[in-house]
């Protein structure tokens, strides 16, 4: 009798047939790009603002959440001229498709992008909107 646990032994009666394959598994991933939408100017009276309209990623590759749900998103403001970053803003994901006011110090132009974040890591930012006037 060979010793318990060598290459190619089985019980006394001998070795038993192979169990059937796993079903496959894809690991999660971080989630793909949300989409950004078309910036908009503020009200026309008061505080100098912009508002960043964007989307939840879309697939394929599929799933578009990476396979974990996402848990927000964050949301960058540039300066449209320098890219400099001027805001960044951390916002839930309980609105799939969503816009968030920015108030600004200026009514120099502004970009914003979106990134997609779940618990496996953050997506790659969106594009940039185009640039809009705060006012």
């Amino acid at each position: 009798m060979c010793p318990a646990g060598a290459p190619g032994t089985g019980s006394r009666l001998g070795a038993g047939p192979l169990s059937p394959a796993s079903t496959a598994v894809t690991p999660a991933t971080v989630p793909n790009t949300p989409v950004i939408g078309t910036s908009t100017q503020g009200a026309v009276e008061g505080t100098l603002t912009a508002n960043a309209l964007w989307s939840a990623p879309i697939a394929p590759p599929t799933p578009a959440n990476g396979g974990s749900a996402i848990l927000g998103y964050t949301i960058t403001a540039y300066n449209a001229a320098t890219g400099v970053v001027l805001q960044t803003v951390a916002v839930g994901a309980n609105i799939p498709a969503a816009g968030r006011s920015f108030i600004f110090g200026s009514s120099a132009p502004v970009q914003f992008d979106a990134v997609a974040n779940n618990a496996i890591g953050a997506s790659v930012a969106s594009a940039k909107s185009i640039a809009v006037t705060p006012r």
